[in-house]
């Protein structure tokens, strides 16, 4: 009777089944109530007009609960007696009844629960709508600002490369310097807007983990020796470096993290270090380390470093400046990745960000150089101070089999050379750091010419970026050769083979033969009035800047666009005396462009339009002229040829003949063709930015995609990816005098426009090993240029 009573009073539902009948047997009010029945309609009705579900169900979970015990608890649909239908919660299980069996069940309406998590997920799924198109407004918005602004920076560096007096020259600078502030910001928000967007997708190609670092750590070292900071990198023995991933962004996270390292150090280092956490299962994790030795944080700074427009300082009289996002961003795209991202940080002692990505292991055919038999027999010393500098070269030199000590003084240094040469084992090589502590590099090199015992020791002098007076005075003091910092791996290998092949006495670099240069009078000479002015549509940066520099020291007005679109919408604003077209460009290529000229003008008018193609053949020729153009000039151009062409199709700005001077023809076995670079060289104005290292600053930052989207069209099958990749390639090759890079691509082009891939990844290894060949022996060249440039 108590039970009874319970049951009867309580306010969830309850009722008793038949099992064997699948009928109702017993209910209490409350579960009358809910479904508006009396307690005689629902005795004896079944079980399966009053479940709002498929008999199968119902006879399942019957059965269960009968055969093996299991108690059922889930969501049932009940049909009312008005038709209406009752969500409810339903417990049931077997229990004795009148010496028989019964399915007990409590039913409790949830009703008013599932209206709640109904409105609760609408108001979510409302709520993420809303921020989805502010992500999506916010990135095109950002785009759509980008877009101008790449011509307010476009057209001040046009600017700055025509004559200005020192008033004019100190505006156009700050103007640059701005729109470069805001540029930044404005791609932070943009990349930001596209993370929060969820249309950010991460690549999967075969990289070298090695380069990617070195790529980075050499972009950043003019920042950081600008400031007097020592930027080091270390990648550790046991780091795979053949590995598969998103190359782009394990760079941009680094981006961002050195180019922060280096805003907030004003004295000391920076190092980057990879380690490998583990191994397994052909996946390898790998963890960064950005350390620096700056400012340094609070715990309280710490906390919401990570933050999106959320910064260490957040005063309104903070020295450093920023957005606040770039590590909101690179935390987000290290998840994206699978790993995690966070920092060490000590007030006035300096910071360590690191960050962990696991990375798809694959094969390589010899990510590392192969040592050849005779280096193994050498025996090197690296003197250094900087503990990361130091260790990273020993390791390389090591993993070579090559016999090496280190010393982190110049003293040692002497020291250990001197008791090398007296047990009758001297050094082969010692490299030496320009800054040594307690005896510098210059004055470590003259003590060791003074030992006779040691002054054979062919000696090897790492120097910055943008320390000529090291080299020079190197030279003349019988250095050998000069690794620049942060040195990178195939450097340090090519270095010391190089050593191992010449002469102990004299390194001499190849001679090129004397290049063609074009002169012209000044603005001031002439009035801008007299000027023809061109322009030149051309969608890659080397290119552009190779075409101006030589069209204004040939006394012409340039101007630049990137596209075939563009170059139309320029010929209907201003009386251009020609344009200069590449012919493979986006958005509209160089044939669409012209046509589309050509149609506009009619017979009224005729704007000469002169070919620039990355091709030398007769077709290309016939193909460029039977889309209306006049004239063709293939890369790399030279600038006789170019003022040759302009003559006949332009009127001649008031200025001298280019003298011609008799040209050597290139080794066709080097990887450079040194007449290019120096043709380049002649094209350098006084005061300007060093024309060379613009030039090669802008190819080696461009390559390294372009070489990863060949290796992408060609794992896709893409013939129309690869043909197009490799154009673009072709073009900046011919322009820095990469012969042997430009034969490759020129070959990758014809394939991809065959449609034929066969041939293709023999093509592509080749096309890497030149590259390396190319920065290695470019460096040399470049630093031989200069000197031969300050001697005269």
């Amino acid at each position: 009777e108590r039970y009874r009573a319970v049951i009867e009073r309580t306010t969830d539902g309850i009722f008793l089944g038949d099992p064997d009948t699948s009928c109702v047997v017993e209910t209490n009010p409350a579960f009358q109530g809910m479904l508006g029945y009396t307690a005689e309609e629902l005795s004896g009705m079944a079980l399966y007009d009053l479940l709002d579900a498929d008999r199968e169900s119902i006879d399942r979970n019957t059965r269960l609960m009968l055969e093996k015990g299991t108690h059922f608890l889930g969501d049932r649909p009940y049909r009312r007696k008005d038709g209406s239908v009752l969500q409810a919660e339903t417990s049931a299980t077997i229990i004795p009844y009148n010496g028989g069996k019964v399915s007990c069940c409590i039913v409790r309406d949830i009703t008013e629960r599932k209206r709640a998590e109904r409105e609760l997920q609408q108001a979510k799924e409302a709520a993420e709508a809303a921020d989805q198109a502010k992500s999506e407004f916010l990135a095109n918005m950002s785009h759509e600002i980008r877009t101008p602004m790449n011509g307010v920076i476009g057209m001040t560096e046009i600017l700055l490369s025509t004559q200005l007096d020192s008033d004019q020259r100190n505006y156009v600078e700050t103007l640059r310097g701005s729109g470069e502030t805001l540029m930044k910001i404005i791609d932070d928000i943009l990349h930001f807007s596209k993370l929060e967007a969820r249309s950010v997708r991460l690549e999967a190609i075969d990289f070298d983990l090695r380069v990617a670092v070195e790529e980075v750590t050499r972009l950043l070292a003019r920042r950081a020796q600008d400031k007097g900071l020592e930027l080091a990198s270390l990648i550790e023995d046991e780091v795979p470096t053949a590995l598969r991933g998103d190359p782009f962004r394990i760079r941009q996270i680094l981006t961002n993290l050195i180019g922060n390292a280096v805003k907030f150090t004003e004295e000391g280092e920076i190092s980057v270090r990879a380690q490998l956490v583990e191994a397994s299962g052909g996946a390898a994790t790998v963890r960064f380390e950005v350390t620096d030795t700056g400012v340094g944080m609070s715990e309280e700074q710490q906390s919401r470093l990570f933050e999106a427009f959320s910064q260490a300082d957040a005063s309104t009289t903070r020295k450093y400046g920023g957005t606040g996002l770039g590590l909101a961003i690179s935390r987000q795209l290290v998840e994206l990745m699978g790993g995690e991202m966070g920092v060490t940080s000590e007030p006035g002692v300096g910071s360590t960000f690191w960050f962990t990505v696991r990375l798809e292991e694959r094969p390589a055919a010899e990510s590392k150089p192969r040592p050849r038999t005779e280096l193994q027999d050498l025996r090197v010393l690296v003197a250094d101070s900087n503990d990361t500098n130091r260790e990273s070269l020993h390791q390389q030199i090591d993993s070579w089999e090559i016999e090496v000590e280190s010393a982190e003084d110049g003293p040692r240094a002497l020291r250990l050379l001197r008791a090398a040469a007296a047990r009758g084992e001297p050094y082969d090589a010692a490299i030496l750091d320009a800054d040594l502590t307690g005896m510098g590099g210059m004055e470590l090199i003259y003590a060791i010419k003074g030992i006779p015992a040691i002054s054979n020791t062919r000696l090897v002098l790492q120097t910055p970026l943008d320390r000529r007076g090291d080299t020079e005075e190197g030279h003349r003091s019988g250095v050998a050769a000069y690794l620049v910092k942060p040195v990178r791996r195939s450097e340090l290998y090519n270095c010391l083979a190089t050593l191992l092949d010449a002469p102990a006495e004299t390194f001499p670099s190849p001679a090129p033969g004397d290049a063609p240069s074009a002169s012209g009078r000044t603005a001031e000479e002439d009035g801008d009035e007299t000027r023809a002015h061109l322009l030149v549509a051309e969608d890659n940066n080397v290119n552009q800047l190779v075409a101006v520099e030589m069209l204004e020291n040939l006394g012409y007005r340039v101007d630049v666009v990137g596209n075939g679109l563009e170059a139309v919408e320029a010929l209907s604003h201003a009386p251009y005396a020609a344009v200069l077209m590449d012919c493979q460009m986006p958005e509209m290529d160089g044939y669409e462009a012209t046509a589309e000229i050509r149609r506009r003008e009619g017979s009224v008018h005729h704007t000469p339009i002169i070919a620039m193609t990355a091709h030398a053949l007769q077709s290309e020729r016939e193909r460029a002229l039977e889309a209306g153009m006049d004239e063709h000039i293939s890369k790399p151009v030279k600038p006789e040829k170019l003022d040759s062409v302009l003559q006949r199709w332009v009127r001649r700005p008031a200025s001298e003949p280019p003298t011609s001077r008799s040209e050597s023809p290139p080794t066709l076995d080097a990887p450079v063709d040194y007449s290019v670079l120096a043709g380049l060289s002649k094209l350098q104005k006084e005061g300007e930015p060093d024309i060379l290292d613009r030039l090669t600053d802008m190819f080696l930052e461009e390559a390294p995609p372009r070489l990863a989207a060949i290796r992408e069209a060609m794992e896709r099958g893409d013939s129309q990816m690869l043909e197009e990749a490799a154009h673009a390639l072709h073009g900046s090759c011919a322009n820095l005098g990469a012969q042997g890079m430009e034969e490759i691509c020129a070959g990758l082009e014809k394939l991809g426009r065959s449609q034929d891939l066969r041939e293709t990844s023999d093509l592509l290894t080749r096309l890497e090993v030149e590259f390396e060949r190319f920065t290695a022996v470019l460096e040399a060249e470049l630093q031989r240029i200069k000197r031969e440039s300050s001697d005269r």
